[in-house]
């Protein structure tokens, strides 16, 4: 009997553990962590996207095929890339720091295993240090102040948010669903930055996108993105571009989708495509989108688990309609479009989208 009592008490104790790590690596929260306690998270920050349209594709009809009638009148002709083609850096948004920011990752509290990351910025009033848990970190300045961010490079746990004014005075914390971050875009005192998983996440964190008000720290909106990982975002005349993927475990496919979100009417639509050659296991990937006004790009390897690879470039039209989808020859670690060129980095060949009969 004492050993009965020995194991049970012994379970209820797994139990509580188990409970504490699923509400550190599932729980989303936008409050100051003073208050995480009090206050009904989905309160704080709704979806933009309602449960008829965040939803899989395979669930609605909103979906393209490789079989799907593309537009006949344009089409993707390869011609010998230029010599000396330029790629800006991915994260567009870099205003130069007027302080010195150095980062600084280590065990803390060796007993605990808690991993921290220590923020020293040397300023004109004198230096400060500001830690916050995590693996890794990062930082941007901005007019409005400093923003610094903790996270984990898995992509799991919680990510640590919190911004400065150029005194070194703390103007507000956050706490956020893990992930890599990415400055996205900054205008007028609103910061858009994603939240991204690694490319194997067994809890299947989506990917996922802020807007916030620097200066308040209003969260303007918080969207979970269609599919499992994602490589790039475009913002461009308001609207929201992204490109992902995801495994279908019970068809052994893979399917790429982009997807476009406007932030003025809250509109989502996506389309996908079948990746090739690969199946539901997949261990690489890397994506790019890139959008002007008249076509909407998505370049993509995908590797999966016995060595098979699928390099493909997608041509759309802004309303999503599938122009074609061809093989190219470098992974697209970067891309651009320019009017109706496409340009990716190593590959010999650049894409240009002509009519029919040019």
């Amino acid at each position: 009997m004492r050993r009965l009592k020995v194991l049970f008490l012994f379970f209820i104790f797994v139990l509580i553990v188990l409970g504490i790590f699923a509400s550190e690596v599932f729980d989303v929260n936008n409050t100051n962590p003073m208050d995480l306690n009090k206050t009904n998270t989905s309160e704080i920050l709704p979806s933009l996207i309602d449960n008829k349209t965040n939803v899989y594709p395979s669930e609605t009809n909103n979906t393209v095929s490789n079989e799907i009638k593309t537009k006949t009148e344009y089409r993707i002709v390869a011609v010998p890339a230029p010599e000396n083609i330029t790629f800006e850096e991915e994260e567009r948004v870099n205003f130069t720091c007027p302080v010195r920011v150095e980062v600084f990752e280590w065990f803390w509290e060796t007993h605990t295993s808690l991993n921290n990351v220590t923020f020293t910025i040397h300023a004109d009033n004198g230096v400060a240090n500001f830690t916050l848990m995590g693996v890794d970190g990062k930082y941007g300045c901005f007019p409005e102040g400093i923003f610094l961010i903790s996270y984990y490079p898995d992509g799991l746990g919680r990510s640590r948010v919190m911004f400065l004014d150029y005194n070194l005075s703390v103007r507000w914390e956050k706490i956020v669903r893990g992930g890599i971050p990415f400055f996205e875009y900054y205008e007028d005192g609103v910061l858009i930055f994603s939240n991204r998983p690694a490319n194997v996440d067994p809890y299947d964190i989506p990917p996922t996108i802020y807007g916030v008000n620097l200066s308040s720290g209003e969260v303007i909106f918080h969207l979970e993105l269609m599919g499992k990982s994602i490589s790039n975002l475009k913002i461009f005349n308001g609207k929201v571009y992204y490109a992902s993927y995801r495994p279908i475990n019970f068809e052994q496919k893979t399917y790429v989708y982009v997807s476009v979100y406007d932030l003025k009417s809250k509109e989502y639509t996506f389309k996908q495509v079948q990746a090739e050659n690969v199946d539901h296991y997949i261990l690489g990937a890397d994506l790019k989108v890139d959008v002007n006004e008249e076509f909407i790009v998505l370049a993509y390897y995908l590797s999966d688990w016995i060595g098979r690879s699928d390099l493909r470039l997608c041509v759309f039209t802004t309303d999503l309609d599938l122009i074609g989808c061809r093989k190219i020859s470098a992974t697209p670690w970067h891309m651009k479009l320019e009017n109706n060129t496409i340009y990716i980095e190593g590959d010999p060949n650049t894409y240009k989208i002509v009519k029919t009969g040019e």
